[in-house]
């Protein structure tokens, strides 16, 4: 990130900057509007002493987003346009939420992503394979496969 980059940054200052993101300003906008280029932005959000602030401000963007995916939907259902037909413009106002709500899930993934965090409490245990119980048969057919996934001595990788 250049010099110039971070004084515009800091002028308009982390507050200022939180404010937008939670009233839903993409943070490329933001930095269009500030002349710089995103990864200037993505830096110096990135830094530790506005780092936590940013990610409360993009989680409260995303809430913003999700809200006015709910708020299109109630707003196209309750009115149609003249002289288009209703399922057309239901449609339209899916994809729009479709869209503000894919835009939530970038913003805030642990909140509106598809991602599911499976957690496990408990033990893991392998089963044992007791030798003495299998027949002569299965004991050659193991020691067969046993062979065959054992490496061939004295081949090389270059043959």
């Amino acid at each position: 990130m250049n010099d110039c980059s971070k004084r515009k940054l800091d002028a308009l200052g982390t507050e200022a900057v939180c404010e937008m993101l939670a009233d839903g300003v993409m943070q490329r906008e933001i930095a269009r509007k500030l002349g710089i280029d995103n990864w200037s932005f993505i830096h110096w959000a990135k830094q530790p002493e506005r780092a936590e602030q940013i990610r409360n401000a993009r989680a409260e963007g995303a809430a913003h987003w999700d809200g006015r995916a709910e708020q299109v939907l109630v707003e196209i259902s309750a009115t149609t346009e003249e002289g288009t037909d209703a399922k057309v413009v239901l449609g339209r106002a899916r994809e729009l939420a479709q869209h503000y709500r894919w835009r939530a899930s970038k913003l805030a993934p642990a909140q509106y992503g598809d991602k599911v965090a499976v957690e496990h409490s408990g033990q893991i245990t392998t089963p044992s394979l007791d030798l003495t119980k299998l027949t002569d048969e299965q004991l050659e057919q193991l020691r067969a496969i046993a062979q065959a996934a054992a490496p061939v001595k004295g081949a090389t990788s270059d043959e």
